[in-house]
């Protein structure tokens, strides 16, 4: 069964394991793993609020201050596009995203999600600034010096 966004579930027959994988969309101690006899049903419960997002600062991020391997999100308005590859192997887009602050964070989207952000960036005919909101992010340590 697939399970659908903002929908809850019962589920029988998982495992509970330790949430210490190299990627983690949340910062609790266990995750459940399905097996192959897990069984889940869906189950309506309307009190249940919907995704709070974790929004990462980006001077923190700047600084080294956030917690390896610990997915989270950002949103900031698109600076420019400081790199474009399309063809080929490994394509990706790197752009600079600013906050309230004026504080800038680099950011890489790769395959699928680079090619519809430059397709979004070549259809935009408005005059205002582009806002990005980018879920489940890894944060990579920055390497060598930057110019900005």
């Amino acid at each position: 069964m697939d399970l659908k966004e903002n929908c809850t579930y019962v589920m029988h027959n998982f495992k509970v394991l330790k949430n210490n994988g190299q990627y983690r969309v949340c910062d609790h101690q266990f995750k459940l793993v399905f097996i192959g006899v897990t069984v889940v049903r869906e189950c309506v419960l309307g009190d249940i609020p919907f995704r709070k997002y974790r929004f990462a600062g980006f001077a923190d991020v700047v600084a080294g201050q956030f917690e390896r391997g610990l997915l989270v999100d950002v949103i900031g308005v698109v600076e420019e596009v400081a790199f474009r590859q399309v063809s080929g192997k490994g394509r990706r887009v790197v752009f600079k995203l600013k906050d309230l602050s004026q504080q800038l964070l680099s950011c890489t989207l790769w395959d699928d999600y680079c090619l519809q952000f430059l397709k979004f960036l070549d259809d935009y005919k408005g005059d205002g600034p582009v806002t990005v909101l980018l879920s489940h992010c890894r944060i990579k340590e920055a390497q060598g010096i930057s110019s900005s």
